[in-house]
């Protein structure tokens, strides 16, 4: 093939390309920062993985009663390092309650958020909650001897998974967190 021919092809893919991301952006399909750099990133694939992180945990004392106990806390994606966003179709998680923050959990409940909107460059936050059976949290702080009696705190760790949505790109990005209950 001759350098004229694949210079041809070559400008030909990259026009290709472009409509490509341009009508996925148009549609939707994909949100995009930078169009130039998003462009880039789909077609090198040099999406990065967000990472996923919960905390702020607290008990809901307004919602709460002696039959069940209402947990409040936040999700975050950090996608600041992408020119690319997308949703995350589902947030699974399990919590499991200690009265030590490295041992002795127990499930004490589970929750789920869906269709979060993540945008390119940009930290996602949503607020989320979940309900535990009374003695089920009891019994799971005070599983771990009297620690929490003693220095009256508990501990939350939540393990899940979020299921990414990025034009082209689908994946999956488990988390673990314990964080001290305030």
């Amino acid at each position: 093939m001759a350098p004229k021919d694949i210079a041809l092809v070559v400008a030909g893919v990259a026009t290709v390309v472009v409509f490509l991301v341009a009508a996925a952006v148009l549609t939707g399909y994909i949100i995009v920062d930078d169009p130039s750099e998003a462009a880039s990133e789909v077609v090198s694939g040099d999406v990065e993985t967000p990472p996923v992180e919960t905390g702020g945990w607290t008990i809901d004392e307004e919602r709460s009663d002696l039959d069940t106990v209402v947990f409040h806390g936040e999700v975050e994606i950090d996608n600041t390092m992408n020119a690319v966003g997308g949703s995350v179709d589902v947030i699974e998680y399990e919590a499991y309650a200690s009265g030590r923050p490295d041992e002795g959990f127990e499930k004490v409940g589970e929750g789920e958020i869906q269709d979060l909107v993540v945008p390119p460059g940009e930290v996602a936050r949503e607020e989320t909650s979940f309900e535990s059976d009374t003695t089920e949290f009891v019994s799971a702080v005070g599983a771990t001897g009297l620690d929490a009696v003693v220095t009256g705190e508990a501990y939350l760790r939540v393990d899940g998974v979020a299921r990414f949505n990025f034009g082209p790109f689908s994946f999956e990005v488990e988390f673990s967190q314990t964080d001290r209950l305030a």
